[in-house]
């Protein structure tokens, strides 16, 4: 969502939904730093007009569909998600991945964000990496993966991956996707 743009008239309570993700009536004043933050003016003075057109999310849509990786008798591979403090999500096999934003570039930063991965069904929970079910902080690296070597079957499993901001936690990204490891 945005805030109303000239000359459309613009409330506190605009701005406290654009901020919170919902239109409930708190305590607010445009010297707090979320309101700041989203004026993108973090001194000096700020007026309602300051407020204008502004978008509080820069948590930006990926799509990863299936992560597959190969293995061959006597080796192992890794499928995975890589979460990077860059602002960048990768999905991770032998062959290195496909990479995208998770956030605008040059946004503020990765430290105020967290993650969360969940395994949904397919046989294979994540057994490498970052625990599932539990929001970790976006201040370093973060992964979550299966692997696989030698001659094991097919691993497969489905899941979901959340970023939301810490501030904010009804401004989050969702996504499922699969990861496979599988014999060559």
């Amino acid at each position: 969502m945005t805030t109303p743009a000239s000359p459309s008239s613009i409330s506190m309570l605009d701005v406290i939904e654009e901020i919170d993700g919902l239109r409930t009536s708190r305590t607010i004043a445009l010297d707090d730093a979320d309101v700041r933050e989203l004026a993108n003016t973090s001194f000096g003075s700020i007026s309602m007009n300051s407020l204008r057109g502004k978008t509080s999310s820069i948590l930006k849509q990926f799509t990863f569909g299936t992560i597959t990786s190969s293995h061959g008798s006597q080796s192992g591979t890794i499928s995975g998600i890589v979460i990077n403090t860059d602002g960048t999500i990768r999905g991770t096999n032998q062959s290195g991945g496909l990479q995208q934003d998770w956030k605008e570039s040059g946004s503020e930063s990765a430290s105020n964000y967290e993650v969360s991965c969940s395994y949904n069904f397919g046989g294979q929970t994540a057994n490498n990496g970052d625990a599932l079910d539990t929001w970790h902080t976006i201040s370093q690296v973060r992964s979550f993966a299966i692997n696989s070597g030698g001659n094991e079957p097919v691993k497969y499993g489905n899941f979901t991956i959340q970023i939301r901001k810490i501030s904010n936690i009804n401004d989050v990204v969702t996504e499922s996707f699969n990861l496979e490891t599988k014999p060559l």
